[in-house]
């Protein structure tokens, strides 16, 4: 009886670690645990993206990838561009039909919301300045932060149709 129950423990154990999701992401040269996160429609996943430095082209500028999958990991979109060495995602989310992320500038105190389609084809980019007492608050709240599950709650989505920003 003793022989059977490890023996069922055992094959349990084994088809666990077949069911398990597995992705490998090279090129890295910086990420954080911050810059990947589940694509949600209500408390559905729906993907998953994954930001991080691919490249540094030189001292003041890097070249980011922002890689969006699906549910299963199967890579959808590779989206590459270069941009100061002072930029952070904030926030992201999904309405249906698109995916917008947020994206922080501390050298040039601004905004950038970059909107993708579910393709993973940039569609928009919005970029505006930030107000000083914007810059405080989000210095002393999101960025002093070492909480992998905090995020900025900035970005509402509206079904379908778009978001909703909150200054």
């Amino acid at each position: 009886m003793k022989q059977l129950f490890i023996a069922l423990v055992f094959v349990f154990g084994c088809s666990l670690s077949v069911l398990a999701q597995k992705m490998t992401v090279e090129n890295v040269h910086k990420a954080s645990p911050r810059n990947a996160a589940a694509i949600k429609e209500g408390s559905e996943v729906k993907g998953y993206y994954f930001f991080f430095i691919s490249d540094k082209i030189d001292k003041k500028t890097n070249e980011y990838t922002l890689r969006i999958t699906d549910d299963n990991l199967k890579m959808l979109k590779d989206v590459k561009f270069q941009d100061s060495k002072h930029v952070y995602i904030l926030e992201s989310s999904f309405n249906g039909t698109d995916l917008v992320f947020l994206l922080y500038n501390d050298d040039e105190n601004t905004f950038e919301y970059q909107v993708y389609g579910a393709d993973g084809k940039k569609k928009h980019n919005y970029l505006r300045q930030i107000t000083k007492k914007e810059e405080r608050y989000l210095k002393l709240t999101y960025l002093a932060m070492n909480d992998d599950d905090e995020q900025y709650k900035g970005l509402y989505p509206i079904e379908n149709t778009g978001f909703i920003a909150q200054p």
